[in-house]
């Protein structure tokens, strides 16, 4: 994670948009994840507070799902976890990433061929490859991403 950006001062606004500078610094979100309404909330120490108090002995469905994309960002309580599920529904690993291939299609097509600039992302997880705003941004650099999730156990 970056710094992160300069917390708002009305936290309302941050939960649905807290942008993250760019290398041009020109305010799109480029790095999804940076603040998090919880972080805005408690105020500039608080996602280091959150890194500390990090479980991995438990599964989080995002690392799970992270998991199933082939991705990183996962422990492993998360692979047990997964590969448990994916004993129950041996075809769930090919429909997640029939899933997040469909993310790419839509928007790829609405950013490059429907002229669509501005991307609302609901229910995010985590980083993995390809992100919305990653997708959009190829297809249309001056796409703008908004990322909104909620994580309970914050």
């Amino acid at each position: 994670m970056s710094g992160g950006p300069a917390y708002p001062r009305d936290t309302r606004k941050a939960a649905l948009f807290c942008p993250a500078p760019t290398a041009a610094g020109d305010g799109r979100i480029a790095a999804a994840y940076d603040v998090c309404v919880a972080d805005v909330e408690r105020g500039p120490g608080a996602q280091a507070d959150r890194i500390a108090d990090l479980d991995t002995s438990v599964a989080h469905p995002a690392r799970v799902y992270d998991y199933w994309l082939g991705g990183k960002d996962n422990f492993a309580a998360d692979r047990v976890a997964a590969e448990r599920v994916l004993a129950a529904a041996p075809g769930l690993r090919f429909r997640v990433r029939a899933n997040r291939a469909f993310l790419g299609r839509a928007t790829r097509y609405l950013a490059a061929e429907a002229g669509i600039r501005q991307f609302l992302d609901i229910g995010t997880g985590i980083p993995t490859a390809d992100n919305t705003h990653e997708v959009a941004q190829r297809a249309a650099p001056s796409s703008r991403v908004v990322y909104v999730d909620n994580d309970p156990s914050f």
